[in-house]
């Protein structure tokens, strides 16, 4: 796309898998206009449910220690093909250090269930209060 081509940029739980964040980072930022928008979701590796499975000696979720790791011995498969893991405080660094101004960071639920089967009803609000501890991380941040 010609620079400057969009007014947002959405990137939905994308960033995870690319090896070099910052190129595709600023890729995005080239192909925004003036002031455009960069909507972006990423799994949380300090979500309140990785803290509570470290904690209890499980391994996080998302992550794995190699692309051949022998899953079938572990309760829950996850994700061996993430390359990268991102907390509120690295996402909004990448962000930065690529051209962009984070204006919020908000998260979509706060789970207490490790199941996932159900989410109380104010797992959401708690997302939005506590990102930190959210499962996915939804930033909005601005060309600048």
């Amino acid at each position: 796309f010609q620079d400057e081509f969009f007014d947002a940029v959405w990137c939905s739980n994308v960033i995870e898998h690319i090896f070099h964040t910052e190129n595709f980072l600023k890729e995005c930022q080239r192909v925004l206009k003036e002031k455009g928008v960069l909507i972006i979701t990423a799994n949380n590796i300090n979500s309140l449910t990785n803290r509570i499975r470290i904690l209890f000696g499980l391994y996080p979720k998302w992550v794995a220690p190699s692309e051949n790791f022998p899953w079938e011995k572990w309760p829950h498969p996850r994700f061996a093909d993430h390359v990268r893991v991102f907390s509120k405080s690295t996402l909004k660094e990448v962000l930065k250090r690529a051209g962009f101004k984070v204006e919020k960071i908000v998260s979509d639920f706060v789970c207490f269930n490790l199941s996932w089967v159900t989410f109380p009803p104010w797992s959401e609000f708690l997302g939005k209060i506590f990102p930190s501890l959210g499962e996915t991380l939804i930033a909005k941040a601005r060309k600048i």
